[in-house]
């Protein structure tokens, strides 16, 4: 009789768990539903995606460049290869299926980053569960990575920061599992998922020390040493060799152009480096907390939640502390079973403490993308600590209650997040009768296909026009390098150049910003006769056209 009812027991609790599983796929195939209708506005070209983000033009650049050549080299150096491969795959796919390269360039990797958002969905959904043995926490984790703003705008952008997610909660999870079930073969592939994750765009590199410390604590084939620093020597020897090559092997396979072109990546990345430590365009002289602060920001964790977090991190000490709520786990066929305190949860806060410490000390950059990286583990940690069985198992009332609050402050966040979202679709769907395209027709009808352009970012330059050379910060060198017969201003880059910034505060320094200052200011007042204001779009970021040799609009 007692074997029947353990029998029902655990068929009860598969179809609990199969059900779990079904429901946190639901919510990624939600997210897909809500992501990929999207990614097809405004994709006709990437001098269109570039008047939203110029980063979706280089990537799209990129890509035709790769399937035109064909090559692995895609021309930047500042992120790794395996979000382009990726993407250029795609985009070869659809241009087989005959969607044009042009637009193929752009909606490639949007589709890319859809999928990789509903990967971080599931991802940090298990790591959840894995965390706190509860199906509920993985529910909970799932729906607040799926309606988290930020994620949902990069879901639908060309950007590997969603890629790079995807890697990331993979790869967490698999370490997670590979500290509480002390496998081997979970710590190599969790660090083939941080090697993919690195390839991706670096933030794969936080990963290895935690890598090194889980290698540390798996157990020894030969048996136990004498000495615990014996042990955890030997324990090295014999796990992170593998894992180390594991993360190797996953640049390789994910980003063979990284090692082809060392040097470049090498001089990219110490380039990118030093503008993250000085700040956006001026030097940065916040405090590192500032990170905190903008962790607490809506589009991200949010202040409700970030307080949960911080509710969360005492119930981690509590669980990683107390002896009492570990967890027994196998060591192998033939071995004893052993006590482990909760060694997941100390893989998961590692990695978070390592990550803010690296922004909090070194990272002046405050733009909240730099903070994705992070969110996703937090969320897990948080929903799993105060919902974890231990919990359950020592107060049912007290975790009903808990979990019944989580709800709560779940559907409290919701409206202002689905709001927020509701902002991004509303914009994305504005993008094909965006008034930059009115400034595309303009330049048609006006100027000659062939005529030398030079025109800050942010507006539209049809693809049409080759002979041109886009600017982050205009000058008088800029426009002859090309003899510009038009030269097209936006607000959004020539607003940077005001007289209230400190020139020796700017990050390309005290020269380039007194020349483009000098430029905007002469062409705007009428003191660069050359130029004349020929058109003016205010509701394209503030685009003006200067034609060379014609009358000035005010005197028509």
């Amino acid at each position: 009789m007692r074997r029947f009812l353990e029998e029902l027991r655990l068929k009860a609790t598969e179809r609990r768990a199969t059900v779990a599983a079904v429901g946190l796929a639901v919510v990624a195939l939600l997210v897909l539903l809500s992501t990929l209708p999207l990614t097809s506005l405004g994709a006709q070209d990437a001098r269109f995606a570039a008047v939203f983000s110029g980063d979706e033009e280089f990537i799209a650049d990129g890509i035709t460049r790769m399937i035109t050549r064909p090559s692995l080299n895609y021309g930047f150096w500042w992120y790794p290869g395996f979000y382009m491969m990726t993407s250029a795959t795609a985009a070869l796919l659809l241009r087989l299926a005959g969607v044009p390269l042009a637009t193929g360039a752009v909606l490639a990797p949007r589709i890319v980053a859809a999928f990789a958002l509903a990967a971080t969905v599931v991802a940090t959904g298990l790591l959840a569960k894995q965390l706190s043995g509860r199906w509920r926490s993985a529910w909970l984790a799932a729906a607040l990575v799926a309606t988290t703003p930020a994620f949902f705008e990069y879901g639908i952008t060309a950007h590997p920061d969603t890629l790079q997610l995807a890697m990331l909660s993979v790869s967490l999870c698999l370490l997670a599992m590979a500290a509480e079930r002390a496998t081997p073969s979970h710590l190599v592939a969790g660090s083939f998922a941080a090697g993919l994750a690195f390839a991706t765009k670096y933030g794969g590199a936080f990963l290895v020390p935690v890598v090194a410390v889980v290698a540390a604590l798996l157990p020894l084939r030969g048996g136990a040493a004498r000495t615990a620093v014996a042990s955890v020597r030997q324990a090295l020897r014999s796990h992170l060799p593998r894992a180390l090559l594991a993360f190797f092997a996953a640049t390789v396979v994910g980003a063979p152009s990284f090692w082809f072109n060392l040097r470049a990546f090498a001089i990219g990345v110490s380039t990118h480096n030093r503008n993250v430590s000085f700040g956006y365009f001026e030097r940065e002289t916040a405090p590192g907390w500032h990170w905190l602060e903008m962790l607490a920001d809506g589009g991200l964790v949010g202040r409700t939640w970030l307080w949960l977090s911080l509710l969360a991190l005492l119930v981690v000490a509590w669980l990683l502390f107390s002896k009492r709520h570990a967890r027994v786990r196998d060591v192998g066929a033939g071995a004893a079973l052993r006590s482990e305190r909760r060694l997941g949860y100390a893989v998961v806060l590692l990695y978070i403490v390592l990550y803010l410490a690296f922004l909090m000390l070194h990272s002046r950059m405050f733009e909240p993308r730099y903070l994705y990286p992070v969110v996703p583990a937090l969320l897990a940690l948080t929903t799993a600590a105060l919902t974890d069985d231990a919990l359950v198992n020592r107060a049912r009332l007290l975790a009903s209650m808990t979990v019944a609050g989580l709800a709560l402050a779940l559907l409290l966040v919701l409206p202002p997040r689905l709001e927020l979202a509701a902002a991004v679709v509303r914009e994305r769907a504005l993008r094909p009768s965006h008034p930059c395209a009115e400034v595309g027709r303009w330049l048609k009808d006006q100027v000659d296909l062939q005529a030398p352009i030079a025109y800050d970012h942010y507006t539209y330059v049809p693809a049409e026009f080759q002979n041109v050379v886009p600017s982050w910060a205009m000058t008088d060198a800029i426009a002859a390098q090309i003899d510009a017969r038009i030269v097209i201003t936006t607000a959004r880059i020539r607003d940077r150049f005001n007289a209230s910034v400190n020139p020796d505060l700017w990050r390309y320094g005290r020269e380039q910003f007194e020349a483009s200052f000098a430029f905007y200011a002469a062409v705007e007042s009428g003191r660069l006769p050359a130029y004349a204001l020929a058109a003016q779009f205010p509701d394209c970021h503030g685009t003006r056209i200067y034609r060379r040799g014609v009358v000035p609009l005010e005197a028509r």
